[in-house]
């Protein structure tokens, strides 16, 4: 049975611009992005791994099953920021059933006509045995 695919990212990253009171920061002080790897998991069953991309790695796939889906993310750390990890819950609905078309109705006038049709093809078969 075919799932949703809800995508979405889960980043890892830092970014300094300005420093407390809005003062800049100097230029060495500004921490570059984190490097590392990023595992994705569904439960435990391993998604996928990632190496961050300007500190960030995204994940994109497809539920198969309805349910309530525990989806982790692990981040391995470098030399100058710590290994962390977040689970987040996703719950995937069951897609909606297909109502199948109704029959086209006839109409009114329709079921007049073909009603007259066989009264007068009764009434020729009629005349004919009489003959």
């Amino acid at each position: 049975m075919p799932g949703t695919s809800p995508t979405g990212s889960i980043g890892v990253g830092s970014e300094a611009t300005a420093g407390a009171g809005g003062r800049a920061v100097p230029q060495g002080a500004i921490q570059a992005f984190p490097s590392g790897t990023v595992s994705f998991d569904d439960g435990g069953t391993p998604l996928g791994s990632f190496v961050l991309n300007n500190g960030s790695a995204s994940l994109v796939t497809t539920f198969s099953t309805p349910g309530t889906h525990m989806i982790g993310a692990s981040y391995s750390g470098d030399a100058n920021t710590a290994a962390a990890s977040i689970t987040l819950v996703q719950v995937v609905n069951a897609p909606a059933a297909i109502e199948p078309e109704p029959a086209p109705a006839l109409s009114r006038w329709l079921l007049i006509l073909l009603a007259a049709a066989f009264v007068a093809t009764a009434r020729v078969r009629e005349m004919r045995r009489m003959r």
